[in-house]
């Protein structure tokens, strides 16, 4: 059994052992398909996200540096992280999180960020897998086959 989505219309044909059926589905629930299925916006999206993370952690790591509550070697290693997220280039789908310096609470967040996104869960053994945009976008595109 399989199912096709026809892209311009709210149509879903399901075939079965012996027959086609036909049924009309919502309009939003098609275009939400099609929206997942988009390869290139797939890895946009997840882009975009990864991005959001980096500004926000910077946030977080610029106001570690102001606290007063932070010892010296804490806003040492704050400062040492947000320089090398500062000296990261434009993010890529090649971008994986071992070369952002993200470390296992970062990649937790990140992907939490994309989840956000894409408005979707990720089972716990797949976002462990994931190391880099371009596995992130592969999963996410996958969802809509």
């Amino acid at each position: 059994m399989y199912r096709m989505l026809r892209p311009a219309s709210s149509f879903v044909v399901r075939r079965t052992c012996c027959a086609l059926h036909t049924y009309q589905v919502p309009q939003v629930w098609s275009t939400a398909v099609r929206r997942f299925c988009a390869g290139s916006d797939v890895e946009r999206r997840v882009i975009r996200a990864v991005e959001q993370f980096i500004e926000g952690r910077k946030e977080e790591l610029q106001a570690d540096l102001t606290s007063t509550e932070l010892s010296s070697d804490d806003k040492k290693k704050s400062q040492k992280i947000l320089d090398k997220l500062n000296e990261l280039p434009a993010v890529t789908g090649e971008l994986s999180w071992e070369k952002a310096g993200f470390d296992e609470i970062d990649c937790v967040e990140v992907l939490l960020k994309v989840e956000d996104e894409f408005k979707h869960e990720m089972p716990d053994e797949v976002a462990d897998n994931l190391k880099s945009v371009s596995d992130t976008a592969a999963y996410i595109s996958g969802l809509g086959k």
